[in-house]
């Protein structure tokens, strides 16, 4: 059934303006991601802070991320995923521009939560709306978004390098970022326009689609809890497996033997498999959700990590890290795709599970391979993280047949009912 039949195709309104207003916040939050790291020793030094406030600056900005999450899952009940993300890029840009001026760490501190809390609501939001704009693509269009968001990741660096060089202030770099929010809330105001004469048709249209009564039946049901802890254990594996490699594999090679340069560059072959795999997913969309394939990918990783603890050094040390990037790069869209075909109706709590158990998975990941290797060292502590690559396959394969089951299930109801 086509998305709009009240109207012609030639008249129905393109979702591309409203698709690259998000890919446009997305590229930003990318740079925003990663800034605040590049950007500590100039924050550290200017505000005077402890090794401890300059930790805690993660957590906080961690609990806002995954409270703004599920925040959000219930905002969009109430107002339409393109009007909330003006509102919250408006505000996410007022908050970065009101960083410039931060004089202590409390405030800081209480402005990096705001944001983080608006980048949890954001993602959500993204992911639904994106669901929604493509839902004959959603692997490939969730796949762009995580490719443009590791864009983000890669400038940001690079944009420190600019300011550094010409020996402007780190507060340089927020005026720059709440510029770009306010930018990407001007795209959502003209997708918008589009996005709500296109939602108006849709609807008007809805109301004789025996597919209206099928999505308000989905809706009121309960949700399917096996299912939702089955994807928040894969997310929570994956968050674990992501920010212990991108935090601690550098100490962890070093003590092992390798090189400074070395250890470094075999990092970014990881971030390389990770971007490859999401070109993947954007390539071949729902193909990258079959059996084999997502075993496979699964397999790669757990192998990939195996071998990297094991690893002499050099090309091996270079081919592990490569394939355990392959292997957890196309995770997200993947499986928040095929949550969102299986449970259509509660698409943005999907996401919202996913991107909570993301960031505690990875914060818990962080704080354990950090304590135990207090204690015992990074070369005994960093392996623990093999567990949640593991966590992440078995709870990523479990969502992957619970879903089969329910769409084989929905299917024979369906015949049934037909005949």
């Amino acid at each position: 059934m086509q998305l709009m039949t009240a109207s012609s195709p030639s008249s129905a309104p393109s979702p591309i303006p409203l698709a690259a207003a998000v890919a446009l916040s997305f590229f930003v939050w990318g740079v925003l991601g990663v800034l605040v790291g590049s950007i500590l020793p100039e924050v550290t030094a200017d505000l005077a802070l402890s090794s401890f406030e300059a930790g805690l600056i993660f957590v906080v900005w961690s609990f806002g991320f995954a409270t703004g999450s599920a925040a959000a899952e219930r905002l969009l009940r109430l107002a339409a995923a393109h009007r909330l993300l003006l509102v919250l890029s408006t505000a996410t840009g007022i908050a970065a521009l009101a960083q410039t001026q931060a004089p202590t760490f409390l405030v800081f501190g209480a402005l990096y939560t705001a944001l983080g809390l608006f980048g949890g609501a954001v993602f959500t939001a993204s992911h639904t709306l994106f669901g929604t704009l493509f839902p004959a693509r959603r692997t490939s269009a969730l796949g762009v978004l995580d490719l443009v968001f590791s864009g983000g990741n890669i400038v940001a660096p690079l944009l420190v390098v600019g300011l550094v060089a010409s020996e402007a202030s780190w507060r340089v770099s927020f005026g720059l970022i709440g510029a770009a929010f306010l930018v990407c809330a001007l795209a959502f105001a003209f997708g918008g326009r589009a996005a709500a004469a296109e939602s108006a048709a849709s609807d008007a249209d809805a109301q004789d689609t025996p597919g209206a009564e099928a999505t308000k039946a989905a809706a009121a049901k309960p949700a399917d809890k096996a299912l939702l802890a089955a994807l928040a254990a894969g997310a929570f594996g994956l968050g674990a497996t992501e920010w212990a490699q991108h935090v601690w594999f550098v100490t962890f090679a070093l003590e092992a033997g390798a090189d400074d340069a070395f250890a470094r560059i075999a990092l970014s072959t990881f971030t390389a498999g990770m971007v490859a795999a999401r070109i993947a997913a954007i390539a071949l969309g729902d193909r990258m959700r079959s059996a084999i394939v997502v075993r496979g990918l699964l397999a790669l990783a757990l192998a990939g990590h195996a071998a990297m603890l094991t690893a002499p050094g050099g090309v091996p040390l270079l081919v592990a890290n490569l394939a355990l990037g392959l292997g957890v790069g196309a995770m997200l869209p993947v499986f928040l795709g095929l949550a969102m075909d299986t449970d259509p109706a509660r698409a943005a709590a999907s996401s919202a599970v996913m991107i909570v158990s993301l960031t505690i998975g990875g914060q818990l990941a962080s704080f354990t391979v950090g304590t135990l290797a207090e204690f015992f060292g990074v070369l005994v502590a960093f392996p623990v993280a093999f567990g949640a690559v593991a966590i992440m396959a078995a709870g990523f394969e479990a969502f992957r047949i619970l879903a089969a089951r329910r769409s084989a299930d929905a299917s024979r109801t369906t015949v049934t009912a037909r005949g």
